[in-house]
């Protein structure tokens, strides 16, 4: 984990030094601060425009939020080694084109 993001997440949150140390926390906060940092870049190197109708986008994406927030149902198939591979190579190829 990297220490200077973990530095920069309790800074950023003001945390107590003895809060900051469990585990679970701070890797979702080196998480977050890594995704923050990675948004402010970005904006500072001016990658963001502004949209025409505001309030239009806002329905738009406030219709997907509900489809996000889906769980999808775990499952267990049996399949043979060989047609695992088979698979895996069919789904790189179409990832990598």
């Amino acid at each position: 984990m990297d220490e200077a993001v973990w530095e920069k997440a309790v800074i950023m949150f003001n945390l107590p030094i003895l809060f900051a140390e469990a585990e679970p926390l701070r890797e979702k906060l080196c998480l977050f601060a890594s995704i923050r940092s990675g948004i402010m870049e970005s904006y500072e190197q001016d990658e963001w425009q502004s949209v025409n109708d505001l309030e239009k986008e806002k329905s738009i994406h406030t219709q997907y939020a509900p489809n996000t927030s889906i769980k999808n149902k775990r499952i267990s198939i049996r399949i043979t080694e060989r047609d695992f591979l088979s698979l895996m190579a069919r789904l790189r190829k179409k990832h990598h084109n």
